[in-house]
């Protein structure tokens, strides 16, 4: 693999990781937010995401988000089981969400979507995009001259500078 195929691939992570953070903090974060305002904090006032005022969409990638172990769903808590809930889906009932007191302050801490701006996710992609430009001019470059090369040529008896035994054989003759 070649030093720009590896600037590539690391500032495409740090990219992906700056939208998953986006991610993480406005759009999950916005379930724990509904919840607190609602101060839907025990099973009994549970509500689906459609009572939330969820649509299809945004219901499905919070579904897909409050599965079994994830993150999410160690503050977000279910009102029914899985068991339960394979049951009653056959009814017609939904699962039903609340945010636990003693999650709540934590969640809101990990979740806080405040520092989280458009314009901040542009200007770290930008940066990120600036950085790999000039990695991938300025690599090379220093890694030919620790090769002993100039310019990144394929000819490595092309020496910058001299020797160590150059320099002594001038100073001995002198």
């Amino acid at each position: 693999m070649n030093v720009q195929t590896m600037i590539y691939v690391i500032f495409a992570g740090i990219c992906c990781a700056l939208i998953y953070s986006y991610y993480t903090k406005k759009f999950l974060g916005s379930l724990i937010r509904k919840l607190h305002e609602k101060k839907i904090n025990k099973v009994e006032e549970s509500q689906t995401l459609r009572e939330l005022g969820y649509g299809s969409i945004s219901a499905f990638l919070l579904l897909v988000s409050l599965g079994e172990n994830s993150s999410l769903m160690k503050y977000v808590k279910g009102r029914y089981t899985a068991d339960e809930l394979t049951v009653l889906k056959e009814k017609g009932v939904r699962q039903q969400y609340y945010l636990p007191e003693d999650t709540e302050e934590i969640a809101l801490k990990r979740y806080d979507d405040s520092n989280m701006k458009l314009w901040k996710l542009l200007c770290g992609i930008l940066a990120c995009v600036v950085a790999a430009v000039i990695c991938i001019n300025v690599f090379p470059y220093l890694i030919s001259m620790t090769e002993g090369r100039l310019g990144g040529s394929d000819d490595k008896n092309e020496v910058i500078g001299t020797t160590v035994e150059e320099t002594v054989r001038t100073e001995v003759t002198e």
